[in-house]
């Protein structure tokens, strides 16, 4: 369960650096309002990952 919630997240987290690249790309600046909200999405994201990977360290 661990294992397949873990490669969900994964692939969103891929999908979210991609869309966060492009945007960066496409806007020229980081400080744009859609650029911090798919930044702050990926860094829920992220967070997830770590701590089903923390979790399953103890």
């Amino acid at each position: 369960m661990l294992l397949s919630k873990s490669v969900i997240i994964g692939k969103q987290i891929g999908s979210y650096r991609k869309k966060l690249y492009s945007a960066v790309k496409r806007k020229g600046v980081i400080n744009d309002p859609e650029i911090i909200e798919i930044s702050q999405e990926l860094d829920k994201l992220i967070l997830s990952l770590q701590k089903i990977v923390l979790s399953e360290k103890i």
